[in-house]
């Protein structure tokens, strides 16, 4: 029973942080995303890049919700991505509405990670 509600909080917190990985397209679908102007071919690399990473970090959160000897590393990788992105943006402030949206949602996606943490503490 704690096992599958591991496996689901894991997954869970793994789809929130895929989710970006739409981005990867096209510049134009990251600025759509973020509300942000992609000026120039070198940062529509540089975002679309951070797009390919998202989709191996939630993929790899995915796979590991289902191996249970990889639960602590997902629930890390998880935590160190969505709380430094939170960190990042209170820390320098200024951040339009689509980014704001971005910060709630990864404080929602830390929610499953604690309380998977939780479970396997039992």
């Amino acid at each position: 029973m704690i096992s599958n509600a591991i496996t689901f909080l894991i997954a869970l917190a793994g789809l929130i942080n895929a989710l970006p990985v739409i981005g990867m397209v096209s510049g134009r679908r990251i600025e759509r995303l973020y509300a942000v102007e992609i000026k120039g071919p070198d940062l529509a690399i540089l975002m679309r890049h951070r797009a390919v990473l998202f989709g191996l970090l939630g993929g790899f959160m995915i796979y590991a919700a289902f191996n249970p000897a990889l639960w602590l590393a997902a629930c890390v990788i998880g935590l160190v991505s969505m709380a430094s992105f939170i960190m990042l943006a209170w820390m320098t402030g200024g951040y339009n509405a689509a980014l704001r949206k971005v910060v709630w949602i990864d404080i929602a996606g830390i929610i499953p990670v604690l309380v998977a943490l939780a479970l396997m503490a039992i």
